[in-house]
């Protein structure tokens, strides 16, 4: 082959490239352009979704949710999860969803009172779960006897057809009025891990069918007796026309009294072999109790029961906390017994029945109060340990350390004082800000509108407490 050949040749390739790598160039731009018109043409018909509108939307179809009645399971165990979520984020929702349903007046009959809260506490394996079944389908039963009795008293003066329609309009009202119950069962929470098991729902399997009643198991916070979130679960029930709402604690002992500030009524259950008189005179969970059951009184169990019962009623004498005719009283029980359930539910009915409702709104502010110096209590301590120990800890080691001492004598000497120095202002700290607590406290008027985290942590990390 020539040379002038093979010269044409590589003029031919080289154009070649070059007109390829220009199609190339042309197919990418055709591409970009045709792109960017589909993008924006998508655009225009899907926007794109702003997540705070979204999240706006989604709290609101929860609310509405929880609205209708009877209430979806799905919906309620939706916001009991995000009252029990420790995210900041999940907090926040709450609160906006609880302050929407305040504003809607969801509350049962429109008063808050009407909503009974008991509590069952007691010892593991005292039969807290056998009991709170039994007293489920006793309140559900006697409310459906009470609806049945008013229908049938009902007599209205019509023609046939307005009378039926009448009668049925009647007894859908008497429907709705029927007792609604919610049990929050707490499960203790391992130390490790920090699971539950979940499992008191399976000891109440005879009444998690019935749409009347919503059990909800919930794992104890971390080494507490207490779920997370439990002021705003009763808040969440109680806009949800709850008539009842039962919660029963983990196995507690003698000085688990928290519950104490979330229920109108705590039912402490004891069995037969839990001491003699003597423990019936130690003071805790003893003597803030209303009422006092002896439990598993079954066949022969029963004349040990009523030993125990005995026991503890001599030394009811020594309880001056609460006035002995303001307590429910003391007697013996058995899940079993329907004799014993019908009587303790109608103990359970007057004991309410002599509370006024302004003296349970009285009892629920107080112990509203004392939730909310609670945690700003402990949001103050948080705060100083996070914000205020951090930058004084450095001057602190720098002070007490001895960094010219370089003897291992003198940094262990230094080291303990930083220690000291260290938990002195962390207490004269935590008692500043718990000062500034109660203050802003008292200002506050409307004490039953927020919870009491929201607000501590609104105070602690609003910028507030920065000015200290």
């Amino acid at each position: 082959m020539s040379e002038n050949t093979k010269q044409r040749q590589r003029a031919l390739g080289g154009l070649m490239r070059e007109a390829k790598q220009k199609d190339t160039q042309e197919v990418k731009e055709d591409y970009k352009k045709s792109s960017a018109k589909d993008s924006t043409r998508i655009s225009a018909k899907y926007p794109a979704k702003d997540p705070t509108k979204e999240s706006c939307s989604k709290q609101d179809e929860l609310v509405e949710q929880l609205l209708q009645q009877p209430t979806p399971r799905r919906a309620l165990a939706k916001a009991i999860t995000l009252a029990e979520s420790p995210r900041i984020k999940d907090q926040q929702r709450v609160s906006q969803m609880l302050k929407q349903l305040r504003k809607r007046k969801v509350r049962n009959k429109n008063n808050p009172s009407q909503c009974r809260r008991i509590a069952i506490v007691g010892a593991p394996g005292a039969g807290k779960s056998s009991l709170i079944a039994a007293l489920c389908a006793r309140f559900l039963q006697k409310s459906q006897q009470e609806s049945q009795a008013e229908i049938s008293q009902t007599q209205i003066k019509q023609d046939k057809a307005k009378q039926d329609k009448a009668k049925q309009a009647k007894l859908e009202q008497a429907k709705a009025e029927q007792a609604k119950l919610a049990v929050l069962a707490i499960d203790p929470s391992a130390v490790g891990g920090g699971g539950a098991i979940l499992a008191d729902k399976t000891r109440m399997a005879g009444i998690t069918d019935n749409p009347q009643i919503f059990v909800r198991p919930s794992p104890a916070v971390k080494g507490g007796a207490l779920a997370k979130g439990l002021l705003e679960s009763i808040l969440i029930y109680e806009s949800c026309a709850f008539t009842h709402i039962l919660i029963e604690t983990v196995g507690s002992g003698q000085a688990e009294t928290a519950i104490a500030d979330y229920v109108d009524c705590l039912i402490l259950l004891v069995s037969t072999k839990s001491g003699d008189a003597l423990q019936g005179m130690k003071r805790g969970i003893l003597e803030i109790a209303d009422f006092l059951i002896v439990s598993k009184a079954d066949g022969a169990e029963r004349a040990k029961a009523r030993k125990t019962l005995g026991d503890y009623q001599q030394a009811a004498s020594c309880f001056v906390a609460k006035e002995q005719d303001k307590r429910g009283g003391y007697r013996i029980c058995s899940a079993q017994s329907e004799k014993d359930i019908e009587k303790l539910c109608s103990d359970i009915e007057q004991f309410f029945v002599k509370k006024t409702k302004q003296e349970i709104a009285q009892n629920r502010a107080k112990q509203r109060q004392r939730l909310f110096l609670q945690a700003w209590s402990e949001c103050a301590i948080e705060y100083a340990m996070q914000h205020l120990l951090e930058k004084n800890l450095e001057k602190t080691l720098e002070k007490k350390g001895g960094k010219t001492d370089r003897a291992g004598s003198g940094k262990a000497d230094g080291k303990k004082g930083a220690e000291d120095a260290q938990l002195a202002l962390n207490k004269k700290i935590a008692e500043i800000l718990n000062q500034i607590a109660k203050a802003e406290l008292a200002k506050t008027e409307e004490l039953n509108l927020m919870l009491p985290a929201e607000s501590a942590r609104n105070f602690f990390w609003g910028g507030n407490a920065r000015k200290v």
